[in-house]
């Protein structure tokens, strides 16, 4: 399948100031080597979405574009992703990335990386058309689902 031609720019739910989400125009994303990027089919709201537009995340930093909870199709795979193709459907949940070389990765414990992101809140998540992941933090999501 062929990558589908990208709009310039794409609508995100951004939190820019605590207390409110407006709805932006911003230039779709570009990725890097190791990341997919993703059209988002859905996105469920979860209550850690309220705690990102109230700020009651430690080290929370704006603007951010909550949503952690993604299924969607790959439209777009970096240089060196071999897992995903254009086409697929995948999900991103919480897990946002790991970095595969702490002592917490090294041993599987890739949940515990010390170096981790989560979606939403350390990085940008689902509330906008497409969506930038690391190719580790998705899965393959069936059609029938």
């Amino acid at each position: 399948m062929s990558a589908p031609e990208l709009p310039k720019s794409i609508k995100c739910a951004v939190v820019q100031k605590l207390g409110s989400i407006v709805i932006e125009e911003k230039k779709t994303p570009d990725i890097k080597a190791n990341e997919v990027l993703v059209k988002v089919e859905a996105c469920g709201v979860c209550h850690s979405d309220s705690m990102v537009v109230l700020g009651h995340w430690q080290g929370l930093s704006l603007p951010r574009i909550p949503g952690h909870e993604i299924v969607g199709r790959v439209v777009k795979v970096g240089a060196d992703v071999k897992r995903f193709k254009v086409g697929e459907r995948v999900g991103r949940g919480w897990h946002g990335s790991h970095c595969f070389q702490c002592d917490n990765c090294v041993q599987g414990e890739v949940m515990m990386c010390s170096t981790s992101d989560v979606t939403g809140i350390t990085t940008d998540g689902g509330f906008a058309e497409y969506t930038v992941c690391p190719w580790e933090s998705l899965a393959r999501v069936p059609e029938s689902l």
